[in-house]
C-alpha cells in the first residue's frame, strides 16, 4: 500500500516539526489503516488488480515522497519511506523494507 506525498521542502525548524508531526500521525495513521484494511482481504485485492492467485500477496505500507522526508529519520518510524526515483528499485529488491528511510542499495 503506497501513500504518495509531494510536500513542499521544509527548512525552518518549525516547518520541519510540522512535517514530522503530519507524517508520523495523520499520514502514517491513514497509511496503516489502509494497509490493515487491504491486508484483511489480500486475495480479493489481488484479483481487483488482475493478479493471478499463483503467488500469495503480502500487504505492506510504504510512504513515497519526492525528496527525503525528515519523518523517516525519527527514532521509531512506523512505516518505510523512500523517494519516487527509488521506488522501482525498492519494489524489485528481495525482502521487505524496514520502517524508516530506505536508501538505494546498488
Amino acid at each position: 500500500m503506497i501513500e504518495a506525498k509531494n510536500p513542499v521542502p521544509a527548512v525552518a525548524p518549525h516547518a520541519i516539526l510540522q512535517h514530522i508531526q503530519r507524517f508520523t500521525t495523520r499520514y502514517g495513521d491513514k497509511l496503516l489503516t489502509k494497509t490493515a484494511t487491504i491486508a484483511a482481504f489480500p486475495a480479493p485485492a489481488a484479483a481487483a488488480c488482475h493478479a493471478g492467485p499463483e503467488h500469495p500477496w503480502r500487504v505492506l505500507p510504504l510512504m513515497v515522497t519526492r525528496a527525503a522526508e525528515p519523518a523517516a529519520f525519527v527514532t521509531d518510524p512506523r512505516v518505510p519511506y523512500t523517494t519516487a526515483d527509488n521506488l522501482a528499485h525498492l519494489l524489485t529488491t528481495p525482502g521487505d523494507p524496514a520502517p524508516g528511510w530506505v536508501p538505494r542499495q546498488d
